[in-house]
């Protein structure tokens, strides 16, 4: 019975992607989380590097991203619907992560995060980057 109250966390992430240099690439990702503090909570998505919770590539606050990152990732998918996808633009050859996914639930009175939250470390996405040649 609890379990089916409280849930758990979850997430399905596309793990080995491919993109070239100076392209965009989505990061696929889906998610399942307890709905036990939605009712004066939302959900904030966040995608960091695995071993530095703190060097976030998407944050909803821009100022919480990391530099090389700012303007170039957005959320495509709506977490309402338990869908955390991310797009990159314009890729560089450094960025292949490990991109990881954390959701938290946010008070919605001051926009505070809950002690309800979960990094999804186990399902993180990389990128293995392909140049484009020139040949003459």
């Amino acid at each position: 019975i609890c379990s089916s109250v409280f849930g758990e966390w979850r997430a399905t992430v596309s793990k080995n992607l491919e993109a070239l240099v100076g392209s965009c690439v989505v990061l696929p990702c889906t998610f399942t989380h307890p709905a036990s503090f939605l009712s004066n909570s939302r959900l904030r998505g966040i995608w960091h590097r695995k071993d530095k919770q703190k060097e976030n590539f998407y944050h909803e606050d821009h100022t919480q991203i990391l530099d090389s990152f700012k303007g170039r990732t957005k959320l495509l998918g709506n977490l309402g619907e338990n869908n955390c996808t991310l797009e990159i633009i314009e890729v560089k050859d450094h960025d292949n992560g490990p991109f990881c996914f954390r959701i938290e639930y946010v008070r919605k009175d001051n926009n505070q995060p809950t002690t309800e939250k979960f990094s999804f470390v186990e399902e993180c996405a990389e990128i293995k980057m392909l140049c484009m040649f020139s040949f003459k």
